[in-house]
């Protein structure tokens, strides 16, 4: 039990030490601006994935209009003279 307790502290303090550097103000910026847009782009996928068939479901459909036969067309002239 010893030997697990101490591997597991060992580990712990190897992830606990400060890092000791300085980020400068481009270096800052630029991750900030990735973490950002790596954000925006997940919420703009989310909202297309689910946007757009919102959208189309409450489109309102229009009324099909069919164009007249060619023989009826015919029929409606021969009849007329």
């Amino acid at each position: 039990m010893n030997t697990i307790t101490l591997c597991i502290l060992v580990a712990l303090g190897m992830f606990l030490c400060l890092p000791q550097c300085y980020i400068g103000p481009g270096i800052g910026g630029g991750v900030f601006a990735i973490i950002i847009g790596f954000i925006l782009s997940i919420f703009l996928a989310l909202f297309a994935i689910i946007w757009y068939p919102l959208r189309r479901l409450f489109k309102k459909k229009k009324p099909q209009v069919t164009k007249p036969k060619q023989e009826e067309l015919n029929k409606d002239t021969t009849e007329s003279i």
